[in-house]
């Protein structure tokens, strides 16, 4: 008897289970089919049917945002973005923007500035698509759009308002370069330039013979600029420590030569107004106590 009664509980579990879990009317693959060929009517039939028997199903619900909002059934469109946004486990990139939008086009803007002052709160950097998506164009109306924007464009490039990483933009440019120490010599040519979102201040300098390039930036990790010099021969000096001080950008490194010594280095950018920059490269063998020079060049900016 107990072994009787204990199977006929076990079918009425099993039968309870499968009624809390019911199997779509539409199958996933059906209305991935639809969704693919934009068929939308099809589509939002088959994602609701994904979603009321899989309720935490973050993708069918994003996508059933997509196929109410293809229709223009903007207030249906918003509950299933915000139940998808809700899983977090969608992008915000994509389900916060396309709620943003959808509350947008329902004429629900406030709402809508919401979603996207979170959205570049959270680092979104999709300047462009902000610009030009035409669901957005009721917010580019109101008068926070602007600041939206602006977070917007500091997220793409959080280099190009950052004090520390703009101090030796006075290097950026073309220059001829003369040597300080053999009378006035002309030793090459340097052609220097913002790069990677203006975090980078790459040189590329060139010499007869010989050539070069460093990559600078301010390391907010570590609260220093750092130069990486190689060379065509093979050369590479790390400089670290780098600080604008005493009006002038100054690195350091620690290199041994070829012969094993260990040296300290120093390398200076004086700037000498907007169009002339002295470069001092100088070297100590006793620890830092004295120092001599490398090189001492001029850059004079080409117009």
């Amino acid at each position: 008897m107990q072994a009787g009664v204990l199977a006929l509980l076990c079918c009425a579990a099993l039968a309870a289970s499968a009624a809390t879990t019911p199997t779509p009317a539409v199958s996933h693959a059906q209305a991935d089919t639809a969704y693919a060929r934009k068929d939308w009517p099809a589509a939002a039939r088959g994602y609701k049917s994904v979603t009321q028997a899989e309720p935490a199903n973050a993708r069918a619900w994003f996508r059933l945002g997509v196929a109410y909002g293809s229709q223009g059934r903007w207030d249906k469109a918003i509950v299933a973005y915000r139940t998808a946004d809700g899983f977090g486990r969608i992008p915000p990139a994509f389900s916060r923007y396309n709620l943003a939008c959808a509350f947008a086009r329902a004429g629900l803007v406030d709402s809508s500035v919401a979603r996207l002052q979170s959205l570049v709160a959270a680092g979104y950097t999709q300047v462009d698509q902000m610009q030009n998506d035409p669901d957005l164009a009721a917010v580019r109306a109101d008068a926070r759009y602007a600041a939206i924007l602006e977070r917007a464009r500091h997220n793409a490039t959080p280099c190009s308002d950052r004090p520390e990483s703009r101090q030796f933009d006075f290097w950026i440019g073309d220059w001829n370069v003369t040597s300080n120490v053999n009378a006035g010599v002309q030793v090459g040519k340097s052609h220097v330039e913002l790069i990677l979102g203006q975090c980078v201040i790459f040189e590329n300098w060139t010499a007869s013979p010989g050539s070069g390039k460093s990559f600078n930036a301010w390391n907010a990790d570590l609260g220093c600029w750092q130069q990486n010099w190689m060379d065509e021969l093979g050369d590479v000096t790390n400089y670290t420590d780098g600080h604008f001080t005493e009006g002038a950008m100054r690195f350091h490194a620690r290199k041994k030569t070829a012969a094993g010594v260990l040296q300290e280095h120093k390398l200076t950018f004086f700037p000498l107004g907007p169009d002339e920059v002295r470069q001092l490269g100088e070297h100590s063998e006793d620890g830092g106590a004295t120092f001599k020079v490398d090189y001492d060049l001029d850059y004079r900016r080409v117009r």
